[in-house]
């Protein structure tokens, strides 16, 4: 199923890195909540509208993106 948008990428799974683990146990246990929530919406959609995306520079075949730091939605304030 090509989901429109996103050009029919889906994620099937996540890999944390030991870096990832060891800054994700560090966040009060409601960020923790909310990146978990994240990543579970990325899983649906993984371009989402909305959300901030940058284009890492030098990646092609396939464009390599991140999410911006100022994304909406990932503020220490949402819940």
């Amino acid at each position: 199923m090509t989901h429109i948008g996103c050009g029919g990428v889906q994620i099937h799974r996540i890999r944390a890195k030991a870096r990832f683990k060891r800054d994700f146990r560090k966040l009060d246990p409601p960020l923790q909540n909310l990146v978990e929530k994240k990543l579970k919406d990325l899983m649906k959609n993984p371009r989402p509208s909305g959300l901030g995306f940058e284009k890492l520079q030098g990646y092609r075949k396939p464009n390599i993106t991140s999410i911006a730091r100022e994304a909406p939605g990932f503020s220490r304030g949402e819940g």
